[in-house]
């Protein structure tokens, strides 16, 4: 698949089924002077990490899986084996999670996954970070399958289950997250319909495609799922008014530019422009990765307001 250099060093950074932070660097150096797209080759790098694992180590350990937020939930009882070391590792993820120190968080977990590598607490808060904190959507999306994939296949694997069927319905979420951020609507709603298919009680999928009816101008549905949403999880209405307050705005990738509302006026201008001070501009970039609408957009902003 890669040249015989490269592949020799793949093989003798998993011989020991881990894969250390510099082992990882050093691998990730020769592939980009390859010319090798980093994103791509990380994927394939856990993906055999995890096979070389998983043929040293054929325990199933499942413990609680991350919501999207990052909160622990309950899980269904599968088989469950709590590790200390384990669950150390986890919790300093957790924190860094918190902080929004992803790079950080990955590392813990990572560590965790060495130790137990079905661990699907720790893969499914590893594909939060990477989701969240370095938008690594393909990445996420691989662990976040991987979850789904330990949680259905287990011998007394309860589909009806009410753990279970709000673990997967997180998952499914998350899934339907990481085509959100890049604007593939029609895959975003898929993931977000089969979440509310397996627990139609999870608030955060109804969020989610409303979100997704938003911008394709579906308004009246899109008031439906959020009615819905608030009715489970009443918390929820100030995130989501936040953000269809935000839903005016439109940003240009090629040009990075963003139009929306001016306040007070109301009348549609461009924020990316020099005629606004650099408070102004870095408090919407601000917004806009706050309220998840864009935040490669908001990141973006924020430079430009710094620079203004």
């Amino acid at each position: 698949m890669y040249s015989e250099k490269l592949e020799k060093l793949i093989t003798l950074a998993l011989a020991d089924g881990e894969l250390t932070e510099k082992e990882r660097q050093v691998l990730l150096k020769n592939a980009e002077a390859e010319g090798i797209d980093p994103d791509e080759f990380e994927m394939v790098l856990d993906g055999r990490l995890y096979e070389r694992q998983q043929n040293g180590n054929k325990q199933v350990s499942q413990v609680p899986v991350l919501n999207v937020v990052g909160e622990k939930k309950s899980t269904s009882e599968l088989e469950k084996i709590e590790n200390p070391e384990v669950r150390k590792h986890i919790d300093k993820a957790e924190k860094f999670v918190e902080k929004e120190k992803y790079d950080k968080a990955i590392a813990e977990f990572n560590e965790a996954l060495k130790i137990e590598p079905k661990n699907v607490e720790a893969l499914g808060g590893r594909g939060v970070a990477y989701m969240e904190g370095s938008e690594k959507y393909g990445i996420a999306r691989a662990d976040f399958e991987k979850c789904i994939s330990l949680i259905t296949s287990t011998a007394d694997y309860d589909k009806d289950d009410k753990d279970t069927k709000e673990d997967l319905a997180s998952l499914y979420v998350c899934l339907g997250k990481t085509h959100y951020y890049v604007k593939n609507w029609e895959k975003a709603i898929q993931f977000f319909e089969q979440a509310i298919e397996t627990n139609d009680e999870d608030a955060y999928a109804y969020m989610w495609r409303g979100f997704v009816h938003l911008k394709q101008d579906d308004e009246d549905e899109a008031e439906e799922d959020f009615e819905r949403a608030i009715e489970l999880d009443p918390d929820l209405e100030d995130t989501i008014e936040e953000i269809k307050g935000q839903n005016g705005f439109s940003w240009d990738d090629e040009t990075e530019t963003l139009t929306g509302p001016c306040p007070g006026c109301g009348e549609r201008v461009d924020f990316s422009s020099t005629g606004w001070d650099g408070d102004t501009i870095i408090n919407l970039g601000k917004k806009m990765m706050d309220s998840y609408i864009n935040p490669i957009a908001g990141a973006t902003l924020i430079a430009k307001g710094v620079q203004a």
